[in-house]
């Protein structure tokens, strides 16, 4: 009996170890890569509590995201914007029209707050790189267009 529970015990452990490289392998090496990047870029930015990649852009927050994805790593950037507690159905047609507008982001209406976000699947960093001052551009022509929708 003690040999299975060892057994048993051995197996779980093993299990989380193989789940917690599958989560952090690449992607937390691309993470560290474009922290680097932007950073020479002169951002100033840091990792908060749940790892995503925080920074300031023209007096707003973004924040990046790294997951992988089979060979490849997810990266999604993102703003999140304050609803100003507008009736959710003038915030949504506003949703809506941004994203068909521009087809490049999603945004997503959420509890009080937008989230317009840029998503791109890659393998390197030189990937990330060429599309990222438009991703940052994007998102704030498209939270403009948002703001000024729903305020109408």
């Amino acid at each position: 009996m003690k040999r299975i529970l060892l057994s048993l015990f051995v197996a779980i452990i093993g299990l989380g170890a193989v789940a917690e490289d599958d989560v952090t392998g690449n992607a937390r090496s691309m993470r560290t890569q474009i922290v680097n990047y932007i950073r020479n870029e002169g951002y100033n930015p840091s990792v908060d509590d749940d790892g995503d990649i925080m920074f300031r852009y023209e007096g707003d927050n973004y924040y990046i995201q790294c997951q992988n994805y089979g060979e490849e790593v997810y990266v999604r950037t993102f703003s999140d914007m304050s609803t100003d507690e507008s009736p959710i159905n003038r915030v949504r047609r506003a949703a809506d029209f941004g994203q068909n507008e521009y087809k490049f982001v999603r945004v997503l209406v959420l509890d009080g707050f937008i989230r317009t976000e840029c998503v791109v699947s890659i393998n390197t960093l030189s990937e990330y790189k060429r599309r990222f001052r438009s991703y940052l551009t994007i998102i704030q022509e498209v939270e403009k267009e948002i703001k000024n929708n729903y305020n109408d």
